[in-house]
């Protein structure tokens, strides 16, 4: 079976402390549940203020579910999530950062290093930019709510 390599947006840390209310906490508990299920994973860069949010979210609530689901199940397992460190990081072509906002620019090195990924995002600009951008059609970008609903009816 093949598996699919997710570059998740601070979306899914949003909703998992709880600014984005109690529907999209669940929709990203049921992502994470559905990721042990399947044969995919995530991609987290190191450092990056999506790891740094991510020990928010230990450090605030580290008993809650959602907290031992992301640290106990996904984030220590390596089968589930890749941790990429700099060394590993391509630059980025020019155009492409050119694009980009520069508080999105971790992600999209992350994304761009990484191939046959998805970037997972809410920002339909930032999912427009990269589309335009696309040239050899392993990578993909996808927009928080659609890929949930695909994703979780499979």
């Amino acid at each position: 079976m093949a598996s699919a390599c997710f570059v998740v947006n601070e979306w899914l840390l949003d909703d998992l402390l709880l600014q984005n209310g109690a529907k999209a906490r669940e929709q990203s508990y049921a992502f994470l549940l559905k990721l042990l299920e399947k044969c995919d994973r995530i991609v987290v860069r190191v450092p990056s203020p999506w790891r740094d949010k991510a020990h928010r979210l230990g450090k605030l609530d580290p008993r809650s579910k959602y907290a031992k689901m992301l640290f106990g199940a996904i984030l220590k397992n390596t089968q589930k999530c890749h941790l990429m460190y700099a060394e590993e990081i391509q630059p980025l072509p020019q155009d492409v950062r050119a694009a980009i906002h520069r508080k999105d620019i971790y992600l999209v090195e992350t994304f761009y290093s990484v191939r046959s990924s998805v970037l997972i995002t809410k920002d339909p600009d930032l999912c427009e930019a990269l589309s335009r951008h696309q040239t050899d059609g392993k990578m993909a970008v996808r927009l928080r709510d659609e890929f949930l609903v695909e994703y979780l009816g499979q």
